[in-house]
């Protein structure tokens, strides 16, 4: 029942962003689907992608990847329209 469910919003036209600049979004974690994510939300007019990580890591890559390092995970979600694990 629930890969049903993540197929057809998936392919909702209903469920896809067209716009993207206004759309705060946060990646958490810094494993190795972080920097696709933040070169997709970038290719996609993302504006102000951040970083969150547990490990401290996210200085280094927020440096790396010209994003903004978050340091507080409440205070970092409640901001953010979309939310990316990639732990």
């Amino acid at each position: 029942m629930k890969d049903g469910f993540l197929k057809a919003a998936a392919l909702s036209p209903a469920l896809r962003v067209a716009d993207w600049s206004p759309m705060p979004g946060l990646s958490i974690g810094t494993g190795s689907y972080a920097a696709p994510t933040m070169r997709s939300l970038r290719a996609r007019g993302a504006q102000s992608p951040r970083v969150l990580s547990a490990t401290g890591r996210a200085v280094l890559f927020a440096q790396k990847f010209d994003v903004t390092a978050e340091r507080d995970l409440p205070d970092a979600i409640s901001r953010a329209r979309i939310v990316i694990t990639c732990t």
